[in-house]
């Protein structure tokens, strides 16, 4: 049926170029990705923008937005692409997916190493059925809410919400209509799902976790197939940048639209100096956009676009990298034989990462993974089967990290 097109393609040319909008944002080429880029998700953490899929292999790509540089990342396990990619500021999170005409309902979690472009992969729980072209966000906190998507035969409405204290997923009101492939943002509270392959791909509903329910918005001005790679905000405004398919039924376009939640509407700034579907897009702090790659019918492209004067300039992207007020690490005893005591306080709710790494930097145990609350945390660690030798222990979380070098004398 149509769907197998959706999550796979076929490659037939076509553009909609927008009208010439004359706006204050200007475009500029930077780096090119090291690889092309197309039907791929990811998020902002720290100074790098993660980029995890492609048609094939589930290509693992991570942009330097400070140097303008690219580099090779950690590939995820499971699926290729077209799952929705949430950033929490600490992790990224794979919603579903897509692999060989087989459609998954994992979720994976990517942790990067401290300013480094690899990191490690683990999963959480299950989404409550297998799905690509989910849309999804994060509130900021706890919560990543998610809605609609589609296998191989149906187009799904249903959406859920995530904790990420509880690792549960909890199914809320179903969107009005079944959607997939549209773009998903948390502004101000609610949970926006906009675009989609779906007639319209106009479509805009919000959703109000306070009385669980979705209420129609005003809908984009030009539709957008595949938002769902494309669709990005900040605190104040939600942006879709360029866009669609590439292809005969979802034309690729180069409209930047902004909706404006004091306006309860949307406006046009200047179009993406290339058009090309299903590229990626992201809000990185400082005040740009950038998009990435896409496809113009043919084949896929590494081109890295970035926007300057967006009225939003990036602002609230500090929330996905909270200040810590403070962070005690403590091992005991210091050197150790066959175990030790590893202490720290969190002085506020945080998700943080626990590992012991050999001196040539390979992992040898991974302790804590998970979202904590604030307070103070032992655990009693049994080494019996690890050499004698200097050994890093490293306390990951969204601000920065803490290391403590430990000493094992067997």
């Amino acid at each position: 049926g149509w769907l197998y097109s959706v999550h796979d393609g076929h490659g037939f040319v076509k553009n909609f170029p927008s009208a010439g909008i004359d706006g204050d944002v200007t475009w500029q080429l930077v780096a090119n990705a090291g690889r092309p880029v197309g039907r791929a998700s990811g998020g902002v953490i720290g100074d790098y923008y993660y980029l995890f899929g492609g048609i094939g292999q589930p290509v693992a790509q991570v942009f330097n937005w400070e140097t303008e540089h690219w580099q090779l990342s950690t590939e995820p396990p499971l699926g290729n692409c077209n799952w929705a990619g949430v950033s929490t500021g600490a992790a990224i999170y794979l919603i579903g997916g897509y692999a060989d005409y087989t459609i998954r309902k994992e979720v994976q979690r990517f942790i990067p190493f401290e300013h480094e472009a690899v990191g490690s992969w683990d999963s959480v729980a299950d989404y409550p059925f297998a799905a690509a072209g989910i849309a999804a966000a994060w509130d900021g906190g706890d919560k990543i809410y998610a809605a609609g998507g589609s296998n191989l035969s149906q187009v799904f409405a249903s959406a859920n919400v995530y904790s990420i204290a509880s690792d549960a997923w909890t199914e809320v009101a179903a969107l009005p209509i079944a959607m997939t492939y549209a773009g998903g943002a948390f502004l101000q509270g609610k949970f926006h799902v906009i675009g989609g392959v779906q007639d319209p791909s106009t479509a805009h509903y919000i959703y109000d976790p306070a009385s669980d329910q979705w209420s129609e918005a005003a809908p984009l001005p030009i539709g957008n197939p595949f938002a769902l790679f494309c669709l990005t905000a900040d605190d104040q405004y939600i942006y879709s940048v360029g866009g669609g398919g590439g292809y005969a039924d979802w034309p690729a376009i180069d409209a930047v639209q902004i909706y404006d939640p004091a306006t309860a509407g949307w406006m046009q700034e200047t179009p993406v100096t290339m058009a090309f579907g299903l590229n990626a897009a992201a809000v990185i702090p400082g005040g740009s956009v950038v998009t990435v790659g896409g496809f113009d019918g043919v084949k896929f492209y590494p081109f890295t676009q970035r926007g300057d004067g967006f009225p939003g300039s990036g602002s609230g992207l500090e929330k996905a990298s909270p200040q810590m007020g403070s962070v005690a690490l403590n091992v005991h005893p210091n050197p150790a034989n066959a175990g030790f005591q590893i202490s720290f306080d969190l002085s506020e709710d945080t998700f943080v990462q626990l590992n012991l790494f050999d001196i040539m930097g390979r992992e040898v145990m991974a302790l804590k993974n998970k979202y904590c609350q604030e307070g103070r945390y032992q655990m009693d660690v049994s080494a019996p089967d690890l050499p004698s030798g200097i050994y890093l222990l490293r306390l990951n979380y969204p601000a920065s990290s803490i290391e403590k070098k430990i000493v094992l004398i067997k």
